[in-house]
Formats: C-alpha cells, structure tokens, sequence
C-alpha cells in the first residue's frame, strides 16, 4: 500500500469515501462533519496546496486524508493541557477509510507513511485533531503513538470542540 497525492481525478473516489464516512459519524450519533464540510471544495483546496493524499494498493483508493506543512491557527491556543513542546510541526486532517475495508487498519498504515514524509522534509512533530465522541480515531492514534495534550476549538467550524494530539517522531 503507498500513500500518494491525490489527483484530480481521484475526486469522486475520494468523495465517496468522505460521504460514507459522513454517514457513519451520523449513525454513530457524532455530530463531527454532519455541516457539509469536508466536501469537494475542500479536496480540491487540499490539492491546489499539496496536502490531499489517498492510500491505494494500486487497483482502489483505500483512505483520503490531507498532510500540510503550514502552521494551523486552530492549534495556536490549547486548553486544559499543552503541547509537548513548539516545534514545527505537520499536521493531520480529514482522515477517512473506505467503507468496506474498515477495521483493517488502514488509517494506521496512512498515519505511519505520513511519518515517514515528515521525516523526509525535515519535520519531527504532527499534531491532529478529532472530535470528542469519534472513539474509533482515538483508538488509532493511541496505537500510533499520539499523545492527548489538550482541547482546542476550530476557528471554522464555530468554536467546535476537539481534542488535540501530538506526536514527536525520532530525529
């Protein structure tokens, strides 16, 4: 499985993993992504900036997620805790798997290739967000290795709560 930039015409595949994963939150009672946000509007912004990613095996797109390398305002207050330290940092967002191929661990295998590309450009911290109820992403970022540091609010989605993790890679 590799970890590549998404293309634009990777968009549909992409979308349907979002809008399934939408679905899912729903039934799961968790009102995360329930405003119609993420949506295409926003793949394409994270292609435009080089942060939009897909996980195939080379016949199917198997999870979406955006990896950028810009400071993420959202992250310049933390409460009820701190981040392990201020060092620059990649940061996480959007991470969806395909339907029928959850439980795999395949966000797992995601997670660990985004590691490997903070490394090549010099980056030895990620941080990332995901909302309080959303049970199934913490279980993975605890089995990869994130630490829970804080809360913090999303500046775009009005003040939604979300807690923050942290993850410092080897140097």
């Amino acid at each position: 499985m590799k970890l590549r930039k998404t293309k634009p015409e990777d968009i549909p595949d992409v979308i349907q993993i979002i809008n399934d994963s939408i679905a899912g939150l729903k039934a799961a009672g968790i009102d995360q992504w329930q405003n119609g946000y993420p949506n295409v509007s926003s793949i394409e912004n994270d292609i435009a900036k080089g942060w939009a990613y897909v996980l195939t095996d080379e016949k199917e797109i198997l999870a979406t997620l955006a990896l950028g390398f810009e400071k993420d305002p959202n992250y310049d207050t933390i409460f009820e805790g701190t981040w392990i330290n201020d060092e620059p940092y990649g940061v996480i967002h959007r991470i969806a798997v395909k339907m029928s191929r959850k439980g795999e661990g395949l966000a797992l295998v995601a997670m660990k290739q985004c590691e490997e590309i903070c490394l090549e450009n010099g980056i030895f911290n990620i941080k990332v967000d995901t909302h309080r109820h959303n049970r199934s992403m913490q279980r993975m970022l605890a089995k990869a290795g994130y630490t829970l540091c804080g809360i913090i609010y999303l500046t775009h989605a009005d003040g939604a709560e979300r807690l923050a993790l942290q993850k410092v890679l080897r140097k």
